[in-house]
């Protein structure tokens, strides 16, 4: 712009395409970088609690060590079609967004815990309803 003012717009690549990094860049000037540091923290340490709860229980079993904050898991005998019922009414009731996936050929879940109100307990209940 001419104003002589700084505004981050102005580094977009194309003015008629949204500037996508701008939410991010408010935020990060609104509640500061230590913040996001916090959130991404400790959704990492819900990611590492919640495959220790996944270890002590019999139903389900982790696919591979928590990357992140996301761990994927399977239900012990479960086909795609049990995960997408399941899936299903986990959003139904408005419970959470855990949808199927699959490795190597398996179909399984996973959490990826984005959210910083997202709790260990939360995440404890939804596999409960594995059950």
């Amino acid at each position: 712009t001419e104003s002589g003012l700084w505004n981050p717009s102005d580094y977009s690549f194309g003015l008629t395409r949204r500037t996508r990094g701008l939410p991010l860049w408010f935020s990060l000037a609104t509640h500061g970088v230590a913040k996001y540091r916090e959130a991404i923290e400790y959704n990492i340490d819900v990611a590492h609690e919640i495959a220790e709860v996944i270890r002590s229980m019999d139903h389900v079993e982790l696919v591979r060590e928590p990357e992140l904050s996301v761990v994927v898991f399977e239900r012990k005998g479960w086909d795609i079609d049990h995960y997408n019922a399941w899936s299903d009414k986990l959003l139904r009731d408005e419970i959470g967004f855990v949808v199927p996936s699959s490795h190597k050929g398996k179909p399984n879940t996973r959490f990826a815990v984005v959210n910083p109100l997202t709790s260990v307990k939360l995440l404890t209940q939804i596999l409960e309803s594995m059950k």
